[in-house]
Formats: C-alpha cells, structure tokens, sequence
C-alpha cells in the first residue's frame, strides 16, 4: 500500500515519525504511519488551534468519525485506509476523543496565567 498524500504532508512536518518508522516491522508500516497521522490529526485539533469553538467542531467531527470507522464506514481518506489494513482494534477510539473533547473544558496553565 502507497502512503496517501494526506500522509506524506504530516510526515514533512514531524520528521520523527519517519525515524520511528526504523522500529516498526514491515509489514505493519503502512498501518503505524496511518495511526500516527491519525494521532497528530487529533492533536492538532485539540491543541494546535488558537480558537476553542474551532477545536471543538473539528474535535466532534472527529467523534463521529470514530463512530462510523467502528460500524465499518469511515468517510475520512485517513479512516478508511486503518479500517481497509484491518490491523488494530478502534474500539477505543470514540473514547479517546470525547476525552480529548472534554479537555477543552479545563483550564490549561496559559489560560489560568492569564486570569
């Protein structure tokens, strides 16, 4: 399986992750490089964004991504290629990002810091 190109714009970005791709077995590549843009995607939308209304939408856009990928209909090109290499159990998921998505709630340092 080729490395979609969603993929290969992450990997411009986060140098390590090809680094990390020196410890993963061959046959388990494709599906380790999918869940790891998957786990910068949804830290980009729970961190990397300055607008907390923004981070939310993408965040709950995100749950039911995960609620499709578990029923065996993703939509996201991401989503479909870690359900199409069947390799990991995602039952997790949704979980992960209503955790994610409930963190927006919390105050972070820089937020008490500023009040």
């Amino acid at each position: 399986m080729s490395t979609p190109n969603f993929e290969l714009q992450r990997w411009a970005q986060l140098p390590e992750l090809l680094t990390s791709l020196m410890f993963c077995k061959l046959d388990r590549r494709a599906h380790w490089q999918a869940s790891a843009v998957l786990m910068c995607e949804l830290f980009e939308a729970a961190f990397g964004l300055s607008e907390e209304r923004i981070a939310r939408i993408k965040l709950d856009w995100w749950l039911q991504e995960a609620d499709r990928t578990l029923t065996g209909a993703p939509t996201h090109p991401l989503t479909v290629t870690l359900v199409e290499l069947g390799q990991a159990d995602y039952t997790a998921l949704p979980e992960v990002v209503s955790a994610l998505v409930d963190g927006l709630d919390e105050a972070t340092p820089v937020d008490s810091a500023a009040q």
